[in-house]
């Protein structure tokens, strides 16, 4: 009896009083959850990683070409062949080479880049500021224009502006990049004279120091005001061209997706009840930004394939043209960490993705 009087007093007081082995055995379950929740997405990265060094090794061994020939001149001799092979460690067997692979990759070494001379490493690490500074600033700017592009659809769904941005969604993602970047650069610098030559991302004459080789990052950096406008008319082209393909891509599924909202009972209510129609509008937006969101993380995660054409077009000297290089000249070492820098950045941002859904989208978490 007396135990039930104290019990009945603790809930007239709001509640039992946690115990130290309950918060403890709470702390537990939730760092349970939090594993069960997060855990999945990270071993499948692993494996994920993992397949594309596998496949990555696989794949460059086959392509055709000898860099032992390469670096032998034009005159080799097959003792010469032999001794570059032993080096190169080409003359193992291909399952001995695979195995020493991934142990150099986990150690952070792959390889030296037959056609620089230097680490693949100090390479990548070299050219990836230029290349994800581009895409990063594709990726804000086509999201801005998406978001634009949707709420006009949105707002004039039947109007001639309507139609004509649904016209350029369809026309816009089938444009092929190269073609777009040659067509830019014909108007643009060689017609109008408008824009600089598609030739780096800053010219010369400003004496900007390489400091990330993110030409509009190093000219911020070195407070050049007029360095960052020159680094700004360089990043138009190679910036507009990824737009002009990706915006239309991710403004046709938002939009997808804020037209099945638009016929959904809560903005009928909203509607009926007189809400302003610019309200109502932004209500359907907001409603399309999970599509947004996953759209967006697949167009940036793309981003490396299109940055290939458009670097080698305008000269960017980045992870692309890098990646092109490599390949004209069978650069084996250079090509894969390439191959493996796409292919990880990829699978990351996917994890990332997923394990965001996790978290805002409880629907996600069974």
């Amino acid at each position: 009896m007396p135990d039930q009087q104290i019990v009945a007093s603790g809930v007239a007081a709001g509640g039992l009083t946690a115990t130290p082995e309950a918060s403890s055995g709470s702390a537990l379950q939730r760092v349970g959850t939090a594993a069960r929740r997060f855990g999945g997405p990270v071993v499948v990265l692993l494996f994920q990683v993992l397949g594309v060094l596998t496949v990555t090794f696989f794949l460059v061994h086959l392509t055709p070409g000898d860099p032992a020939s390469l670096l032998a001149g034009p005159y080799p001799t097959e003792e010469s062949l032999a001794i570059i092979r032993a080096r190169l460690g080409l003359d193992r067997p291909l399952w001995e080479q695979y195995f020493i692979y991934i142990a150099g990759v986990v150690q952070g070494d792959l390889g030296m880049s037959t056609m620089t001379g230097s680490p693949v490493v100090e390479d990548l690490a070299r050219k990836i500021p230029a290349t994800f500074g581009l895409i990063t600033v594709t990726l804000f700017v086509s999201g801005v224009l998406t978001l634009l592009l949707t709420w006009a659809m949105v707002a004039w769904p039947k109007n001639v502006v309507g139609k004509i941005i649904k016209g350029y969604t369809v026309a816009g993602a089938a444009l092929p990049d190269f073609w777009t970047a040659l067509c830019l650069s014909f108007v643009f610098y060689f017609t109008l004279g408008i824009a600089p030559a598609p030739s780096g991302q800053i010219d010369s004459s400003y004496g900007v120091p390489t400091v990330t080789n993110f030409g509009l990052l190093d000219a911020v950096i070195a407070g050049r005001p007029d360095a960052v406008w020159n680094a700004l008319a360089h990043l138009a082209l190679p910036v507009s061209t990824l737009v002009i393909i990706n915006a239309a891509s991710m403004a046709r599924l938002t939009a997808a997706s804020a037209m099945v909202a638009l016929e959904q009972d809560h903005i009928r209510f909203a509607t009926a009840l007189g809400v302003p129609r610019r309200r109502v509008d932004w209500y359907v937006v907001r409603s399309a930004l999970p599509t947004f969101v996953s759209t967006s993380s697949l167009v940036y995660a793309g981003s490396l394939g299109g940055a290939v054409i458009v670097e080698t077009i305008f000269g960017w000297a980045g992870l692309g043209q890098y990646g092109v290089d490599a390949i004209l000249r069978s650069d084996y070492a250079a090509l894969q960490g390439f191959v493996i820098v796409a292919g990880v950045f990829t699978a990351v941002v996917y994890a990332l993705v997923e394990i965001a859904y996790r978290i805002v989208n409880p629907r996600a978490r069974v």
